[in-house]
């Protein structure tokens, strides 16, 4: 979408291209936040965490995954996990909650 790292305030809705592409997102995201829910090992988690913590701008944009998105970090959260994946729960939830 033409997204600069360097850009901080940068909206996917500021796009020409975001209504084409966001049922790709739509469809991306459903798959990552399912395949977090039931990944089995703690890098798996973290992994997956790191890359829905890149998709805040997005969701943030379609309310119902937005949503889902919250409960599946939560979840992880709260689940019996070491320090890192911990830690990088709570770096996706301030992500969110900067983004809103």
């Amino acid at each position: 979408l033409g997204l600069k790292k360097s850009s901080t305030d940068w909206q996917p809705q500021d796009n020409a291209r975001w209504r084409k592409t966001m049922p790709v997102i739509k469809t991306y995201a459903t798959n990552l936040l399912l395949l977090t829910r039931t990944a089995a090992s703690e890098s798996e988690a973290r992994i997956l965490l790191r890359r829905c913590e890149t998709l805040v701008p997005f969701l943030a944009l379609i309310p119902k995954l937005g949503r889902k998105l919250i409960k599946t970090v939560l979840g992880r959260w709260t689940d019996e996990c070491k320090d890192t994946t911990f830690a990088r729960a709570c770096v996706t939830l301030f992500s969110i909650a900067k983004s809103h």
